[in-house]
């Protein structure tokens, strides 16, 4: 059955004031798109781990070849993730983008010189939501294929019976290398202490869905923030072009000031002390960044001015 993820339409009450501050407005909106992220890429994974426990997966790691045991993990990914995620991606994109166009009304007004609203069916952004649901998508799988591989080289040289080994493999998928890591050293621990092997199992799958609820919600506030600031961007330069103040326009990074606030995002508004041109990238510790995020579970944002 199909995933249908849907964002509730604001109310007139619920829309962020045009009074606040545009990175309160846009925090608003990201907050309001983490709960459908997390319902979908939670879906996905489930759905996915759930394909492999009734895959062949284990007939295929009966041989000789890890590179078929790859490929049967990398077809149930396309199947029950990719497909399902750049089909309701997009619409997710387009809702938010659609109720930025609001939002960002008096910003927009500003740099275009007239009342205007953002575009978002115009070919460039559409173009430029086809390509961040293509390399989110591509990230995601590399992340899991790394993971997948990982648990792959590490049963083969532990002599890993090919049942056994596919059954993990089902289990742990959604994990990061960094949580495998952290989870088979815990689990060595425990045996190693003499923990049963029921309550070894119990603590292990009990980790296994927190860990999974972890990298979803990661990905979820992450990918929200970063929807977000795409399409304040877009919708600025979609103004910009109007008003023809491209070159005047100049952006400046914005931190969220909370106990949140990492020391290296702190650093980025001292390391671009004049702001930055509408085409040219923010100078940050983590390499030039066009907007954020810079890293996951960024909340900054970007203010627009002439």
């Amino acid at each position: 059955m199909p995933l249908i993820v849907t964002l509730t339409p604001r109310t007139h009450q619920d829309r962020p004031d045009a009074r606040q501050p545009v990175w309160r407005r846009l925090r608003r909106h990201a907050l309001a798109l983490v709960a459908p992220l997390t319902l979908l890429w939670r879906t996905l994974f489930a759905d996915v781990r759930q394909a492999l426990r009734a895959s062949d997966l284990e007939e295929a790691l009966d041989s000789p070849h890890q590179l078929d045991a790859e490929q049967v993990v990398t077809g149930l990914w396309q199947r029950w993730g990719e497909q399902e995620a750049r089909r309701t991606l997009p619409i997710l994109i387009g809702e938010t983008w659609t109720d930025l166009g609001t939002t960002l009304a008096p910003e927009m007004a500003m740099l275009a010189g007239q009342p205007m609203t953002f575009l978002p069916r115009e070919a460039a952004v559409q173009q430029a939501s086809d390509a961040y649901v293509s390399e989110e998508v591509q990230d995601l799988w590399q992340t899991s294929l790394t993971t997948t591989r990982q648990l792959l080289r590490d049963g083969t040289r532990r002599g890993m019976r090919a049942g056994l080994l596919a059954a993990l493999l089902a289990q742990t998928f959604g994990l990061t290398p960094r949580q495998l890591r952290r989870l088979t050293q815990a689990q060595q621990q425990m045996i190693d202490a003499g923990v049963s092997p029921a309550q070894v199992h119990h603590t292990v799958t009990q980790a296994v869905a927190t860990g999974v609820q972890q990298r979803v919600r990661t990905i979820a506030e992450t990918e929200a923030f970063s929807i977000v600031n795409l399409g304040q961007r877009l919708a600025m330069e979609q103004a910009a072009q109007q008003g023809g103040v491209v070159s005047l326009v100049r952006r400046t990074w914005i931190i969220t000031d909370d106990e949140r606030l990492c020391i290296w995002c702190e650093q980025i508004p001292d390391m671009n002390p004049d702001g930055v041109g509408l085409d040219e990238t923010f100078s940050t510790p983590y390499g030039p960044a066009m907007q954020p995020p810079v890293h996951p579970l960024c909340r900054c944002s970007v203010e627009y001015s002439l």
